[in-house]
């Protein structure tokens, strides 16, 4: 699911000690563009998205070097899942109160 251009490269326990330490480090632009593209993009969540799907938004312009790139998929998920907990843990109340 990685996107990033030398992270993906790697495997297993490798690849998931090298995305923690650039999102430690905040050095992966992947997982800094999360947050914007959900706020520009609040309209994500509302139909289901597959995993191609979120890694096909990670690699927006990821060809182009120092520019501007996609989300990470896995935080956008995570991202996504918080928004849709808080929309669920909503309509339960709203349900409960009538």
């Amino acid at each position: 699911m990685c996107v990033h251009r030398d992270i993906s490269q790697l495997a297993g326990t490798a690849q998931n000690m090298a995305c923690k330490a650039a999102v430690a480090s905040r050095a992966c632009r992947h997982f800094i563009a999360v947050d914007a593209f959900a706020h520009a993009n609040q309209h994500i969540g509302s139909e289901p998205l597959d995993i191609e799907d979120l890694a096909a938004i990670g690699r927006l312009n990821a060809h182009v070097p120092g520019g501007a790139c996609g989300p990470c998929p896995y935080f956008l998920s995570r991202e996504m899942a918080k928004v849709r907990a808080i929309l669920h843990m909503y309509w339960v109340n709203c349900a409960s109160w009538r």
